[in-house]
């Protein structure tokens, strides 16, 4: 839901509302990307996975300026 957010407002909160949530999940980001992947043909997990794609697709994007550094590389690194 917060990616869904992210993409259909756009506001700081919602960004960091995700790293929050990535930073504070009880499995790790190891876990959370396993279980996306068991999803990975499920239409939600698909579409909120590209939302964040593009929202989180380079340092210049406006939304990454609103998160910690290391939420952004663990992110990346594990949604390979």
């Amino acid at each position: 839901m917060k990616a869904h957010a992210l993409a259909g407002r756009d506001k700081p909160k919602d960004a960091y509302d995700i790293c929050y949530c990535l930073d504070n999940y009880p499995g790790g980001l190891e876990e959370l990307a396993g279980l996306w992947k068991q999803r990975h043909n499920d239409r939600d997990v698909v579409r909120m996975i590209a939302i964040l794609r593009e929202k989180f697709s380079s340092v210049e994007v406006l939304a990454l300026s609103r998160l910690s550094n290391s939420s952004i590389l663990s992110m990346q690194r594990n949604a390979r």
